[in-house]
């Protein structure tokens, strides 16, 4: 998250080596690329609110 916020990323994209790799990153809330499965991605946001929930528990 420090980086994204340095550089201003916007996106976290994956490339799962296989289809078991894609679903654990979609049960993680990664968003499969149309037309490509085992590429994922999730907007910063999303990850840094998911991050700041997990601290708070």
């Amino acid at each position: 998250m420090t980086a994204s916020e340095a550089v201003g990323g916007r996106l976290i994209v994956v490339d799962a080596i296989d289809e078991g790799a894609a679903d654990f990153y979609a049960h993680h809330g990664f968003l499969p690329v149309k037309g490509n499965p085992c590429r994922l991605v999730m907007k910063t946001a999303t990850a840094q609110a998911a991050l700041a929930s997990r601290s708070a528990d």
